[in-house]
């Protein structure tokens, strides 16, 4: 393939010196130059603006310019053209000073071979050449970096990067807010001195020092900074290092202001105390009171006020249960929940929770039927808390029933589980689940607005507390379901083994 000519501009007011370069490049039989002269510097101007061309080579000494001053005046008009200058002085200092203002190159005239000059030429265009892509590329870069600041600038999370003494050497916005010091006053601080001060105990006791020595990604710990704005400051932070070619350069600590949460779980915690305390006693008072007079202890009433005394005691049976669930929660965010752990067979706790269940059954009209595994599986014990995981699959197999048809069949097995020895499984023939709703089922408060769940009574809180439950026991809970055709709740568990 042929080569592209390189068209250079000579701007040079000595025709006898053109000649010479021109004679110069036709002697080089490699020479791709297509060479064209001009000898005033208002002439190249004007060339220059109606054509392309590669590069100039410029006599410093023109009728209209001399000097360094020439070589500006040409920089304004071709500023993406490499410019090499030409002069019969061989001066080193004015040579140095053309070069450090923007020349390529500086060429003594009668100094120099074709080929020298040949190979000037092709060099200064290069040299131009990855001279743009690396400014284009710096302008990229400085670009990127504004809107990284930017974006640094917006989060409302403070983020500091340290180096591995632990300096500071970079803090945002909003952690100058929440620290009330400004980046350009630490004076090459050291982080933890500035967020724990001197009288912490050291790495055994600093969750932040452990992070930073041990430069590995922690998320999401509670701590408590020191603040010249707001004090004793409680933060949630992650640390993360930094890495640049496979090899750790820093440390990033991020952390937010956790006060406002804070508050809001001392609020829960009075709460919890408050339903504990205040509302369960007097209600399981009034139960027994209701109790009392639906069993004709205290003497016989009508069938009329009869009828009233039962519906206010399945409501105390119904928040009685509420308030046990919102307790039962609160133990397992708190991890105070205990398990009294036992050998428990399978089959047995199945059974016994469908003999519980039976009347609710009936009453829906809706059959119970228990799968027994095959008679070559013979199904694992487990070890766990008995009442907890009758309590799981109680609430599987009352879901189950509340979500059937009359005449629907709800259906219990044990059998192998897929990741775990040991699998419940609960089915039923009800309306089945949205597959845009089956992420919901096991949160909080939590109720399925696209099938018949809100004609029904529940506190949402049955599945999150299942799920709770089986994960204490190093478990796994899920749901398979087909959108009008049921669904089935199972729970894996290990053996006791």
């Amino acid at each position: 393939m042929q080569k592209k000519d390189k068209r250079v501009l000579l701007v040079e007011d000595n025709p006898f010196d053109a000649d010479i370069l021109q004679e110069l490049l036709d002697e080089v039989s490699q020479s791709n130059v297509s060479l064209v002269w001009v000898d005033k510097l208002c002439r190249a101007k004007e060339i220059l603006a109606g054509d392309e061309w590669d590069l100039i080579l410029l006599d410093m000494n023109l009728p209209d310019s001399a000097g360094l001053v020439t070589l500006s005046k040409a920089q304004e008009f071709s500023k993406e053209l490499p410019i090499i200058v030409l002069s019969g002085l061989a001066d080193e200092a004015v040579a140095i000073e053309a070069v450090q203002n923007g020349a390529q190159d500086y060429l003594v005239k009668g100094q120099f071979t074709g080929d020298i000059l040949l190979r000037s030429i092709m060099y200064a265009i290069e040299r131009k050449q990855m001279a743009c892509r690396m400014a284009e590329h710096l302008e990229k870069t400085l670009e990127m970096q504004n809107q990284l600041s930017a974006v640094l600038g917006t989060m409302s999370e403070g983020l500091c990067k340290i180096d591995l003494s632990g300096t500071i050497v970079y803090m945002n916005a909003a952690a100058e807010r929440l620290l009330g010091i400004k980046f350009e006053d630490l004076s090459q601080r050291m982080l933890h001195n500035l967020v724990h001060g001197d009288q912490c105990p050291g790495t055994s006791g600093c969750a932040y020092l452990k992070c930073e020595q041990l430069s590995a990604s922690k998320l999401q710990i509670e701590d408590v900074f020191l603040s010249q704005e707001f004090g004793q400051l409680p933060v949630e932070f992650s640390s993360t290092p930094l890495l640049i070619y496979e090899k750790i350069t820093g440390v990033v600590i991020c952390f937010r202001d956790i006060r406002e949460r804070k508050l809001a779980d001392t609020r829960v915690r009075e709460f919890y105390s408050s339903v504990s305390h205040e509302l369960r006693t007097p209600l399981t008072s009034i139960k027994g009171s209701l109790s009392l007079i639906e069993n004709g202890v205290v003497g016989e009433i009508d069938a009329e006020a009869l009828e009233l005394v039962k519906v206010a005691n399945e409501s105390c049976d119904r928040l009685v249960r509420l308030i046990n669930d919102l307790l039962d929660i609160k133990k397992i965010e708190a991890g105070q929940l205990v398990l009294n752990r036992e050998d428990i067979s399978p089959g047995n706790l199945v059974k016994k929770c469908l003999e519980a269940m039976k009347g609710y059954a009936v009453q829906n009209r809706v059959h119970l039927k228990v799968e027994e595994p095959h008679i070559e599986m013979t199904p694992p014990s487990i070890k766990g808390d008995r009442d907890r995981l009758e309590q799981v699959v109680l609430n599987l197999v009352s879901n189950a029933v509340k979500f059937s048809k009359q005449g629907d069949i709800v259906t219990v097995r044990v059998e192998s589980g897929t990741t775990l020895p040991l699998r419940i499984s609960v089915s039923d023939q009800g309306p089945g689940i949205a597959p845009e709703d089956i992420s919901k089922l096991f949160q909080r408060f939590q109720q399925l607005d696209s099938s018949d769940a809100r004609c029904y009574d529940g506190t949402g809180l049955g599945l999150a507390i299942s799920k709770a439950l089986v994960e204490q026991h190093g478990g796994e809970i899920g749901v398979h379901s087909v959108f009008g055709h049921g669904s089935t709740f199972w729970f894996e568990l290990p053996s006791a083994v």
